[in-house]
C-alpha cells in the first residue's frame, strides 16, 4: 500500500477526490461510465468467434473493443468504489468484473499471439497481459480485506500464472522470449517491464532480487531508444504510453527501495520529460510522424507528475488538452493530480524552434503557423518511408499533413503488406514521386548530408529510394515567422511528380495560387501541370493529393507556404 502513497489512505479517496472541485471532471466522467456499462447491465462477454476473427480474416478491431471494455470497467467501478465506499454496488460489481477477468483464457491480445488458431499456452506475455496483470495488482494493494478472499486469491493466483512465472522463467532459461526482453527499444519495453514489477512489488516482493538485474537492463534498453535530447521517434501519444509506464516503474522502485534507486536524477530521463509540449503544433494537434496520432491528449496524472519532478523544464498546457478519462493510469490521474498545476496552465502559445540531431526532426511553432520535417531513415519504431516529409499546421489543425497511424489490422502490421497501405507508404507523404516510384523501406534508405542552421533544414533524399538512376534529390526548408519555402533540386532524367498531402480540399485559384483552409501555396505554373485528387486512407478518412508533375526537363521546383 505505501507505494501508492496518498493513494492509500481511503480519507484521500472519500473525502478529498469526492469532495474536491477540481476532481470533478474525472468523477463525473466515471459516474457517466457507470450509468452507461455498468449499472444493471451485464459484463460483455469475450467470444471465441471474435478471437479467432485475427487469424482469419486479419481483423482485430472486434475482439478488442470487448475486450478493452472490460477493462475499462475494472477501471470504473475500481475507481469509484474507493470514491464512495459505502456504496456496495460499487463492489459487487468490481467482485464479478476481477472473477470475469480471471476466468479469461488469455490476457494476451490475438494479434500478439503466436499460431492463434491452435495455441493453447495462455501465458504469452504481451502489453495487455502485463497491464492486465499490473491493474489488478494495483487494486489488490488499494483494496486489501475490502476484497473477499476467494477474489484476492485469484488476483494472486492468475497474476502469478500469466505474468510473474512466464517473466521469470525466462530470465532462468535465458531465452529471451517474448522478443520485446532482448534489444528491442520502443514503448513495449517499458509497459511491460513497469507492469510486472507492479505485480511484484504489491504481489510478490520476495522475487525482486532475482529480478532486479534484469529489469535495470530492460529500462536501460528502453532509455536508449531516446535521443540524447529525449526525443522519441514513436511520437506523443507512444511516449505517453511508453515513457508513462517507466514514470510508474521509476516511482515505484524509488518507493521499494527506499529511495536508493533514483532515476529522476538520470539527466536524460530529464529531457524526456520535456518530449510532449516540443510536439504541440497548434492547440491539441501534434507531430504526427510514424504511427503518431494527428492530435494527443496528455495524460493529466503523469504531466503533473513530471512538473513536480522537474518544475523549471516542464510545461503543462491548458487541460483542455488533457485526457482526463482514466484509463491507463486510472489512479494516477487522482493521487498524481496537482491542483496548482491543474490552475496556473503554462502558455502553449509559446514561440519555439529546435532541431533534434539524433532522429533528425525539426519543429518550428510561431504565431502564424506551425511546421515540423525530418530526415532519418525508413527503418524506424512503428515506421513510414517518409523519408523528408513535413507538417504545416495552423489554426488548430494539420493541413498539409502527416496522416500517422493506418488501421492496425494483419496487414498493417506485417511488414510484407504494411507498405501497401496509404498511410505509411511514402506516395501518401508530401513528397516526390520518380516514374511513379516511392521510397523503400528499410536501415539502408536513408537521408544524406542533412544540415540545419537557424531557419534552414536541408537534406538529400535520394537514397530513400534506391533508385540507381536517381543520382541527388536535395530538399530544403527555409522557414521564418511568415511561412516557409521549400527548394527541391534534382539530378534524375525521368518524370517527376511533387506531391503534397492536405487534410483540407484545395481550391486551384490559378496563376500559380493555391489554397486551403486559410493556407496558400504558391508555385511557379509554367513549369508543371497540376492535379489534385481526392482518396481515402484505410482509416476511410478523407484526403487530397496536390500533385505538381514537371515538365520534361525541369529538374528544380520552389513552393512557398503561408
Amino acid at each position: 500500500m505505501y507505494l501508492l502513497k496518498k493513494g492509500a489512505n481511503p480519507k484521500f479517496w472519500s473525502e478529498e477526490v469526492r469532495n474536491k472541485e477540481c476532481f470533478a471532471y474525472i468523477r463525473n466522467n466515471m459516474l457517466k461510465i457507470w450509468a452507461e456499462h455498468c449499472d444493471g447491465k451485464a459484463i460483455t462477454e469475450l467470444q471465441y468467434t471474435k478471437y479467432e476473427l485475427y487469424g482469419i480474416t486479419g481483423d482485430r478491431v472486434i475482439y478488442e473493443r470487448d475486450y478493452f471494455h472490460r477493462r475499462m470497467l475494472l477501471e470504473t467501478a475500481s475507481a469509484l468504489g474507493l470514491i464512495y465506499p459505502e456504496n456496495g454496488e460499487y463492489l459487487d460489481y468490481l467482485h464479478n468484473i476481477i472473477y470475469a477477468i480471471c476466468d479469461e483464457f488469455t490476457w494476451t491480445l490475438p494479434a500478439h499471439q503466436e499460431n492463434l488458431l491452435t495455441n493453447t499456452d495462455n501465458t504469452f506475455i504481451d502489453l495487455f497481459d502485463c497491464e492486465t496483470g499490473g491493474l489488478l495488482a494495483e487494486i489488490y494493494a488499494l483494496y486489501g480485506d475490502r476484497l473477499d478472499p476467494l477474489i484476492r486469491n485469484r488476483i494472486k493466483l492468475e497474476v502469478k500464472k500469466r505474468v510473474v512465472d512466464p517473466y521469470i522463467k525466462g530470465i532462468a532459461t535465458g531465452i529471451y522470449c517474448p522478443w520485446w526482453r532482448g534489444t528491442y527499444t520502443g514503448n513495449w519495453v517499458a509497459v511491460c517491464t513497469a507492469n510486472i514489477a507492479t505485480c511484484i512489488f504489491h504481489l510478490y516482493p520476495e522475487c525482486y532480487e532475482e529480478v532486479k538485474s534484469d529489469m535495470e537492463r530492460l529500462i536501460g534498453n528502453f532509455l536508449s531508444g531516446f535521443s540524447d535530447n529525449g526525443f522519441c521517434d514513436e511520437g506523443p501519444g507512444y511516449w505517453g504510453y511508453g515513457f508513462g509506464f517507466f514514470v510508474v516503474f521509476a516511482d515505484l522502485l524509488y518507493s521499494f527501495t527506499g529511495g536508493e534507486v533514483d532515476y529522476f536524477e538520470n539527466p536524460k530521463v530529464k529531457k524526456i520529460a520535456t518530449y510532449l509540449q516540443k510536439m504541440y503544433l497548434t492547440e491539441d494537434c501534434t507531430v504526427s510522424f510514424s504511427d503518431a496520432s494527428r492530435s494527443c491528449a496528455y495524460n493529466i496524472g503523469l504531466l503533473h507528475y513530471l512538473k513536480k519532478k522537474y518544475p523549471c523544464d516542464v510545461k503543462v498546457y491548458s487541460p483542455k488538452l488533457a485526457n482526463i478519462d482514466g484509463k491507463i493510469f486510472t489512479f494516477r490521474n487522482f493521487i498524481w493530480f496537482d491542483e496548482d498545476t491543474y490552475n496556473n496552465p503554462a502558455d502553449d502559445k509559446e514561440s519555439i524552434e529546435l532541431y533534434d540531431e539524433g532522429y533528425q526532426w525539426v519543429i518550428k511553432r510561431c504565431e502564424n503557423y506551425s511546421f515540423a520535417a525530418k530526415a532519418g531513415h525508413n527503418n524506424e519504431h512503428h515506421n513510414h518511408n517518409d523519408v523528408g516529409s513535413f507538417i504545416f499546421a495552423k489554426n488548430g489543425k494539420q493541413i498539409l499533413t502527416d496522416q500517422g497511424r493506418g488501421l492496425y489490422t494483419k496487414e498493417y502490421g506485417d511488414p510484407e503488406t504494411k507498405y501497401a497501405s496509404n498511410e505509411a507508404s511514402s506516395s501518401w507523404h508530401s513528397l516526390p514521386i520518380f516514374d511513379g516510384y516511392f521510397q523503400r523501406e528499410g536501415r539502408e534508405f536513408e537521408s544524406r548530408n542533412v544540415s540545419y542552421s537557424p531557419g534552414v533544414f536541408s537534406m538529400n533524399i535520394a537514397g530513400a529510394y534506391g533508385l540507381d538512376s536517381l543520382k541527388r534529390a536535395e530538399r530544403t526548408f527555409t522557414f521564418d515567422n511568415e511561412g516557409i519555402k521549400i527548394n527541391d533540386s534534382f539530378d534524375y532524367e525521368g518524370k517527376i511528380t511533387e506531391r503534397f498531402t492536405s487534410l483540407a480540399k484545395p481550391a486551384n485559384t490559378g496563376d500559380g495560387l493555391i489554397t486551403a483552409e486559410g493556407l496558400t501555396l504558391t508555385y511557379n505554373p509554367k513549369i508543371c501541370t497540376l492535379e489534385i485528387t481526392e482518396k481515402r486512407n484505410t482509416n476511410k478518412e478523407t484526403y487530397y493529393t496536390i500533385d505538381f508533375i514537371l515538365n520534361s526537363g525541369v529538374r528544380d521546383f520552389e513552393i512557398n507556404i503561408k
